[in-house]
């Protein structure tokens, strides 16, 4: 794993202590026996986010490792509620007893989020955008997020068999780090590398988040992106799924590690072959459904999984005092369908030599979404 300005280490270099037991949630020496076991260019990674401690999160590890036990897992940020701040060490504390487990059975490569950064009260459920958190949160918010896995920055690259993963900072790069990212996509193209991109904030979305703060078009960055071909960008933070096109480029939300559903407000701006599963934005203000679109009703997950902790007085939030809805598209196929239960869900990505496919699973054993990236 290499971050910014630095060079590759030679291969008989050792580290002098074990850092499995100074950092074990630190992904690189597990990326060292998925390098022993793995020969060939065929793999599987998983790419999910916006957990924050969610009740139902056990729930989708549980997919993960019984049903598709990828090599290694992406995170689009938003591991914790609040990583920064007096609370910070406590968030951390409970994201390694929640998740720690499984993070040492394989690798968990990280992209820092806004979450990650922020240090409000242990009770606030309010996302914070970057223009609000305070210097020094985010500066004492990085030194965890870095210390938890073990990294020398909070943007970095590593490469496996025949591709080059580049993590980017939140909210996006520039400077240095925009810099940086330029010299790492042109040597992933001298090498003749399958090239993913994987951050929190996304570049294009019909959720929640605002076109001040996702505007939708393209910038210096996804003018990067297409000038070096790159494969794939999975990003979080817009609590939902997002598959979208532009410019060549495919461009992913996975953000429904368990956070909250956010509801799709601009599904204006949605291209006709988008696939995308966000709150229905009706329901979320009390307004009546649509007509047309069939309602299909979902067993609680609580009550297929089996892990609502006992005593809790609601099993799924709703937003405000409305029940909230969750809206199914796929322009591919042309299903649209609304459902009454809230979803959790992660990609899976296989990669055979030049072939790559992706699909979308959910908690519940659904796959929503599939698609070719490369043959």
């Amino acid at each position: 794993m290499l971050a910014a300005g630095e060079e590759k280490p030679k291969k008989d270099d050792k580290p002098d202590v074990d850092m499995d037991q100074i950092s074990p949630f630190d992904p690189q020496p597990l990326m060292r026996k998925v390098e022993e076991r793995i020969r060939t260019d065929k793999y599987r990674f998983a790419v999910l986010g916006d957990t924050k401690h969610a009740t139902q999160f056990p729930a989708l590890i549980k997919l993960l490792e019984e049903d598709y036990a990828p090599d290694f897992v992406l995170t689009t940020g938003d591991m914790v509620q609040s990583g920064a701040g007096k609370v910070g060490p406590g968030y951390w504390e409970k994201l390694a007893i929640d998740t720690g487990s499984a993070m040492q059975k394989r690798p968990w490569w990280p992209a820092i989020g806004n979450h990650e950064v922020a240090g409000g009260p242990i009770t606030s459920l309010r996302d914070l955008d970057d223009e609000d958190l305070p210097k020094h949160n985010q500066a004492a918010g990085t030194e965890n997020f870095k210390r938890f896995y073990n990294l020398k920055s909070d943007y970095y690259s590593f490469e496996f068999r025949n591709a080059v993963f580049i993590a980017l900072p939140f909210k996006y790069p520039k400077g240095e780090s925009e810099t940086w990212l330029k010299a790492e996509l042109q040597k992933a193209r001298e090498n003749k590398k399958l090239i993913f991109v994987f951050n929190h904030a996304p570049f294009y979305t019909v959720g929640a988040k605002s076109k001040y703060e996702i505007e939708n078009k393209e910038t210096n960055i996804t003018r990067l992106f297409r000038e070096y071909g790159v494969l794939a960008v999975f990003s979080g933070h817009d609590h939902g799924y997002y598959r979208t096109v532009r410019e060549g480029i495919p461009y992913l939300i996975s953000a429904g590690g368990g956070a909250k559903i956010y509801p799709a407000t601009r599904l204006k701006e949605a291209l006709p072959e988008d696939v995308y599963y966000f709150g229905e934005p009706n329901s979320a203000h009390g307004d009546p459904l649509p007509e047309g679109v069939p309602v299909v009703e979902l067993e609680p997950l609580s009550k297929r999984t089996a892990i609502t902790p006992p005593g809790a007085k609601r099993e799924i939030p709703d937003i405000g005092r409305h029940k909230q809805y969750y809206l199914y598209h796929s322009g591919v196929t042309g299903v649209t369908r609304i459902t009454d239960q809230v979803d959790l869900f992660t990609l899976i990505v296989d990669v055979d030599g030049p072939s790559v496919k992706l699909k979308c699973v959910s908690v519940r054993g659904e796959t929503f979404d599939e698609m070719i990236l490369a043959k």
